[in-house]
């Protein structure tokens, strides 16, 4: 067999593959020369909840395009990080997995000893979302933070790509150091700007081709840190005469030091969302606007004033309360998913992968091992509720602090102590919280004799859960519930 006839082979496998999967989205029983997989732009934002949008209820922060989104899509208003630090939850993002699976435990080069120190190998030998699609027939180009140790995004699967260094959490965002394809770049610009740019113009020269694309960009604003490098932001004169009140007034001091930090924040969110308005004008202008799943997300929450802090500063430790790990939900498919939904299902971004492999036909695709903690929640995007959904989500940081919620009850467990973050020892301490009562979780309940039945079955439950999960190395000795 010469090599051409090899290359005419392994072509026409991959555009039977993307027809079968075409077939299975649609609902088809026959394949169709005529149809084909559908593009995927995913956004991801960073450090950012829900509550700075005008989608999720908030008046003040402009966010015109974002809101347009969840207007003509399905917006989820209980959706999770797994971890409230960067690097895990984009790792959990890419992989389906929990970050005591992936090994990618706390954000890059960090560690607190040895049982709270990421493994990038085992991350390596994971297969990731952009993998998978790439063996399926998509052209896979990653834009903005990738913050991952291990190897770059070639080896996870992205055939080209411009990012920040690899493993930088953040950039001076005045001028923009980026790598594309292996070299390094210097912009004149600030990141924001700069990666949608670069989103719009790879748009542009992939809209036409016949190969389904999947853009992974994900900007790093608003985050919480360097905030004063954003003074320049075009937007914050704008915020300095109408935003006059913290995001969270009763629960810290509306001083000028906290308002400097909400006006920026709010400039930063839209200047993303300018950004957002301009990828979706150019899907318009490319004729593939209907032909594209748009989702939007954060990799996860930060509290911006709740419980009296405004980022994950040194002086706060990362929890798993909803002001850290708490984040917006968007998907949008003409035609497709539902317009205007809103779901209530709870949901993390362990589900994601599951949820989009199976929206694009390809369930079967999942890996087998390690046992995926990921659920399916594809028929909510199509309008169907889905009655029998186990609203229960799990937590994990750092292999120090775990948590499981439901509908009703939050309950952390935290080795070493909840606001410990020198030292991760085998004591543990525990909080337990009355979602409906408390959904602002200040009243720590664990200690109430009358909640000892409640938390001990919490215990046992996560306990169990993560004996199932967790990677050898980070398996926990649980004390008995």
């Amino acid at each position: 067999m010469t090599s051409i006839t090899c290359r005419l082979l392994i072509k026409l496998t991959c555009i039977a593959a993307l027809l079968l999967c075409v077939d299975s989205l649609l609902g088809n029983d026959s394949p169709s020369e005529n149809r084909r997989l559908p593009n995927v732009v995913f956004i991801m934002s960073d450090n950012h909840s829900p509550s700075t949008l005008g989608c999720y209820g908030n008046a003040d922060v402009l966010t015109p395009n974002i809101d347009a989104l969840a207007r003509e899509g399905t917006m989820f208003n209980k959706a999770f990080s797994c971890s409230p630090a960067c690097s895990p939850s984009r790792a959990s993002i890419l992989t389906g997995l929990l970050p005591c699976q992936h090994g990618q435990i706390d954000i890059c080069s960090r560690s607190i000893n040895n049982e709270c120190k990421s493994k990038p190998e085992l991350l390596d030998s994971m297969k990731t979302l952009p993998q998978i699609l790439s063996e399926t027939g998509y052209n896979c180009h990653a834009i903005g933070k990738f913050h991952l140790e291990g190897k770059g995004p070639d080896y996870k699967g992205f055939s080209s790509w411009t990012t920040l260094p690899y493993l930088a959490g953040g950039a001076p965002w005045i001028t923009t150091t980026y790598i594309k394809n292996g070299k390094q770049g210097f912009a004149e610009t600030n990141d924001t700007e700069f990666f949608s740019q670069c989103a719009v113009d790879w748009i542009k020269e992939n809209a036409g081709a016949e190969q389904p694309f999947f853009l992974y960009l994900s900007y790093n604003v608003p985050t919480g840190y360097g905030m004063q490098n954003r003074s320049r932001n075009k937007h914050l004169e704008y915020y300095r005469k109408a935003l006059n009140t913290i995001f969270y007034p009763a629960d810290a001091e509306n001083s000028e030091a906290h308002l400097t930090y909400c006006r920026i924040f709010a400039s930063s969110i839209t200047l993303m969302d300018e950004g957002i308005g301009s990828i979706m004008k150019t899907l318009k202008e490319t004729d593939v606007e209907n032909d594209t799943v748009v989702v939007f997300t954060s990799d996860q929450g930060v509290p911006a004033g709740r419980y009296g802090h405004f980022s994950h500063s040194p002086n706060f430790v990362r929890c798993l309360k909803d002001g850290c790990v708490d984040v917006p939900l968007i998907f949008r498919h003409p035609k497709h998913v539902e317009a205007g939904r809103r779901s209530d299902r709870l949901v993390s971004h362990y589900d994601l992968m599951p949820t989009l492999l199976s929206y694009l036909g390809m369930k079967g695709k999942l890996p087998a091992a390690p046992k995926q903690p990921g659920r399916d929640y594809s028929a909510e995007l199509r309008g169907t509720r889905i009655e029998d959904w186990d609203d229960t989500i799990y937590f994990d940081y750092r292999n120090w602090e775990r948590g499981v919620r439901t509908k009703d009850w939050m309950l952390f467990v935290a080795r070493g102590g909840l606001s410990d973050t020198k030292t991760a020892t085998h004591n543990e301490e525990t909080a337990l919280y009355d979602m409906n009562e408390d959904p602002g979780q200040t009243n720590d309940l664990s200690q109430r004799p009358e909640y000892q039945e409640i938390k001990n079955r919490l215990y046992r439950q996560l306990s169990d859960y993560f004996k199932q999960h967790a990677h050898p190395d980070y398996q926990w000795k649980m004390e008995d519930g």
